[in-house]
């Protein structure tokens, strides 16, 4: 109990300087009882937090070897096992989650996640919509669809489902700027820049959607605002060569007007 209690004080404490020591009173913890399967999950928290990726996978795996009647570890193990692009082994770890947890809308999700960074879109989109079936009301599972659906071709379903998961979350930016995206590359232009707009407003860091919004305005030929758009592309990235050329088009045909 007192090392658990420590362990909690420094999480809570967490600084830069406060890193190492706790890893210390970790490793010390594990080295005493090494078959504590919460102590493992308790450190690949710890380990998340300070982004050590390779240590944080071990530990799940570890977790997986001590409980491995439980779900969660192989969620886990698979999410991190994506992101660090070992789509095989996260595809088997979440495969091993889904026979744990067969009603879990979330670990059908991440399996699809997988699928779609593997270009395996029909099977993305089945995992997906068996997420769905489960009852997963999750804007995520909508956004992912659409993707999926747009890959396959499937556009005025991609947008349905876009707009559906902006209507249960209407700040969701990452689905104003795929529609918007989607709308732009259909050529609608007024529906991508009524999107795009929302995204900077969302968020207005996001360089991409300031530049999307800037070509949109200038196909529209609305010039005097797709130049401010390509400005503050510029301030927030000013080597974007796309946003240069594009602001010396719209200032030229402006001159051209008047």
């Amino acid at each position: 109990e007192t090392v658990r209690a420590q362990i909690q004080g420094l999480r809570q404490r967490m600084t830069g300087a406060a890193i190492e020591p706790a890893r210390g009173v970790y490793l010390e913890a594990l080295r005493r009882t090494p078959d504590d399967p919460q102590l493992h999950e308790n450190y690949a928290e710890f380990l998340e937090t300070v982004h050590d990726t390779k240590a944080v996978i071990a530990e799940w795996r570890r977790v997986c070897e001590l409980i491995p009647h439980y779900y969660l570890p192989f969620l886990n193990l698979g999410q991190f096992l994506k992101e660090q692009g070992q789509l095989a082994e996260a595809t088997e770890a979440l495969q091993r989650a889904a026979v744990l947890a067969r009603r879990s809308a979330e670990v059908r999700l991440e399996i699809g996640t997988v699928y779609g960074r593997q270009g395996q879109w029909a099977k993305a989109l089945a995992e997906f919509e068996a997420a769905r079936r489960l009852g997963s009301e999750d804007p995520r599972l909508l956004l992912y669809t659409a993707e999926t659906l747009w890959k396959l071709g499937r556009s005025s379903e991609s947008f349905e489902n876009l707009r559906q998961a902006i209507r249960l979350q209407p700040d969701y930016w990452e689905a104003h700027y795929r529609l918007g995206d989607e709308l732009g590359s259909a050529g609608d232009m007024a529906g991508a820049a009524e999107e795009l707009e929302q995204v900077v407003r969302l968020n207005p860091g996001h360089v991409k959607a300031h530049l999307n919004l800037g070509v949109a305005l200038f196909k529209l030929g609305r010039l005097q605002e797709a130049a401010q758009r390509f400005d503050e592309t510029l301030r927030l990235d000013p080597s974007n060569s796309i946003a240069l050329d594009f602001k010396r088009k719209a200032e030229q045909q402006g001159q051209r007007r008047k």
